[in-house]
């Protein structure tokens, strides 16, 4: 676990919330040492002068003058003075900074053998000084009204509010940037999967528009050079098919004039190109323009492997499945290639199982053959690939997992390969329980 966010959009919106909250300690410090300070310098200065001021008037009157000048400073409210007879307890640590601040600069300006400086916080903030005059001690209290005044709470409001605006401001920019790179990412991704997002809005700032443009301008061209290349391969595909269907009634003819062993291989031969041309042509079919109706995979599954299995035996493991939306050609085809693909390069056994989990529905289909290495999983995937024991005399085009990968990724789906630990190849296809694309 780190405290660093993964996201672009959390790493900026961390780095922002970080700066804002340091310029506000930044201008604290400022406004502490440039207002705060200054202040209750100038506070404690005019406390410690009226002190001074007012224990020389006591050592200088006499003692009735004495009591007459308390009367008048205790009727004038503010301070209130009175001779210490009994110890006073209760003294206590102020709990504001500035409070702290105040008497300490207090301390440091009278003198320590004439004066004692204290603090009370119960029933309130009250500064307590005791004035030695001669053989007697008075104590003078004050209200920490003017000390309290001394720490400017609005500005403390204010700059927290402003903190607040700001890292909320920095939220929105951030979420306004973050809007269009995650929409990029998620086409970008269909992309990768085969699929054909619509196109990105080439708003907002400009560099934002301009990433949009050529994405957009990119996602053409893709698009483009894809179906000239689908268009091709149909063209060419069809175009095989008369030729073929020609030596297909010519050997027919000539079927009495040719050696049964030779006419065999020609029209094995003959089955190949045309198998082969038929996968050129399930290739170029745009899979996408059909739509998606509610199915039974479980219904399909079987239908579709006794049609491609040729006699191989297989053995069925099927677990309720609910409805999905399927292309049901598409995944047919799907389905009959995965099956034709275990027929040409497995052996027998075919294990075909369905399920339902963790939000999806899956169905795998097993050989027993010799497998593919893992290391070639991904290759294999791509069109024309083909593994090494194809390429020992076994036929195929290598389009039969290239089109399923892309019938899944239409889908939503996810097809993964796997060789068990008994051998062979295991393809499981996982597909979304709430919606197809």
């Amino acid at each position: 676990m780190t405290l660093v966010p993964r996201t672009l959009f959390g790493r900026n919106l961390l780095l922002l919330v970080v700066l804002i909250i340091a310029s506000q300690l930044v201008s604290a410090v400022i406004v502490r040492q440039l207002i705060v300070k200054p202040r209750i310098d100038q506070l404690a200065t005019f406390s410690a002068s009226n002190l001074e001021a007012i224990r020389t008037a006591l050592e200088n009157l006499s003692a009735a003058e004495r009591g007459r000048f308390i009367e008048r400073m205790n009727e004038n409210g503010g301070l209130h003075i009175e001779l210490a007879r009994d110890t006073v307890s209760g003294f206590a640590q102020p709990v504001m900074p500035a409070q702290r601040l105040f008497l300490r600069r207090l301390m440091e300006l009278l003198p320590d053998d004439r004066t004692d400086v204290e603090w009370k916080t119960e029933p309130e903030n009250t500064l307590w000084v005791r004035l030695y005059v001669g053989d007697e001690s008075y104590w003078v209290t004050a209200a920490a009204g003017p000390i309290d005044l001394a720490l400017p709470r609005t500005w403390v409001w204010v700059t927290l509010a402003s903190t607040l605006l700001a890292v909320l401001g920095a939220y929105l920019i951030q979420r306004r940037l973050e809007r269009p790179i995650r929409e990029l990412v998620a086409a970008a991704g269909q992309i990768g999967g085969g699929g054909r997002p619509q196109a990105l809005a080439e708003t907002g700032p400009r560099e934002i528009a301009g990433l949009a443009h050529g994405f957009n301008r990119m996602s053409e061209r893709l698009q483009a050079a894809d179906a000239e290349r689908t268009l091709m391969l149909a063209g060419v595909s069809h175009d095989l098919r008369s030729p073929l269907s020609k030596l297909r009634l010519a050997l027919e003819i000539s079927a009495a004039r040719i050696e049964p062993e030779i006419r065999a291989g020609m029209e094995r031969n003959i089955e190949v190109m045309d198998g082969i041309v038929g996968q050129f042509l399930d290739f170029a079919r745009p899979e996408g323009e059909e739509a998606p109706v509610a199915g039974d995979l479980n219904e399909l599954l079987v239908a579709t492997v006794r049609d491609h299995a040729g006699g191989m035996a297989c053995e069925f493991a099927l677990a309720p499945v609910p409805a999905l939306p399927l292309r049901q050609r598409a995944m047919a085809r799907l389905i009959g290639n995965l099956v034709d693909n275990a027929g040409r390069h497995g052996k027998p056994p075919l294990e075909i199982r369905s399920g339902c989990d963790a939000g999806a529905a899956w169905f795998l289909v097993r050989d027993h053959g010799p497998g593919i290495a893992g290391s070639e999983f991904d290759r294999i995937r791509k069109p024309f690939a083909r593994g090494d024991d194809a390429r020992s005399g076994r036929p195929g085009a290598g389009l039969g997992l290239a089109i399923a990968d892309r019938i899944v990724a239409l889908h939503g789906g996810v097809m993964t390969l796997a060789t068990p630990a008994g051998g062979g190849l295991e393809v499981r296809v996982e597909l979304p329980l709430e919606t197809g694309r």
